[in-house]
């Protein structure tokens, strides 16, 4: 745009002529360097992407200056987001854990007496410990409890 001479205006109205010029052109700096900005971030987001590619923009651009409407228009009396902690899964509990506080039932199940006879030499078998065969938990409506059945084992003293 060519610049007009101001000769023979009055004083008043050139300096305010030069400073709307002054003020455009600044505003045409401003328009020049924003449409820039806007194509790198166009070019950078729809543009080939690779890990080989970086696109550099301008230090504005990274620094959050190109689109801040929102630190703009933030109002100071507003309360602070709440911060919710993450989730941490609990542990799953056992079945142990879970039966801890249950009457037990015990069931044993041994061999009559007139069986106790070792069949190697005839001597009499003794009780030596017992043998846990199974845990189960037993629900009938209104009560629950564990039921532990064991099997008692037997030895000769003579066979030994």
């Amino acid at each position: 745009m060519e610049k007009m001479t101001l000769e023979g205006l009055p004083t008043p109205a050139i300096e305010y002529i030069s400073g709307l010029e002054n003020k455009l052109d600044q505003m045409q700096n401003q328009i020049d360097r924003l449409t820039e900005l806007l194509l790198l971030a166009q070019k950078a987001r729809f543009g080939p992407s690779s890990e080989k590619v970086k696109y550099i923009l301008s230090d504005e651009f990274e620094q959050g200056t190109f689109f801040n409407e929102a630190e703009a228009y933030a109002r100071e009396d507003e309360p602070e987001p709440i911060i919710v902690e993450q989730y941490i899964r609990k542990a799953k509990r056992t079945k142990e854990e879970l039966a801890k506080d249950l009457p037990v039932k015990e069931v044993i199940i041994d061999i009559p007496e007139s069986e106790r006879i070792c069949d190697i030499c005839e001597g009499e078998l003794h009780a030596i410990g017992r043998e846990l065969v199974r845990r189960e938990l037993s629900v009938i409506p209104k009560q629950v409890f564990v039921t532990e059945t064991y099997r008692v084992n037997y030895s000769c003293d003579a066979c030994l």
